[in-house]
């Protein structure tokens, strides 16, 4: 969430011709980091640890 808010809270710097670049570099950086800590960790601590899916019981009545 914080880093949802900072992201657009730098879209307006891109039009500015002294801060752009530094809003393109903090907008590049948390868009990356976000996305290593949401999606590529979990797949990372899955396949190290052997993380199975846990198996549903049917059952017959």
């Amino acid at each position: 969430m914080v880093s949802a808010t900072t992201i657009l809270g730098m879209l307006p710097l891109i039009t500015d011709p002294m801060y752009s670049s530094l809003a393109l570099v903090v907008l590049a950086g948390l868009t990356v980091g976000t996305i290593i800590t949401l999606i590529l960790l979990p797949i990372f601590y899955a396949l190290l640890f052997c993380v199975k899916t846990p198996v549903q019981k049917i059952n017959n009545a």
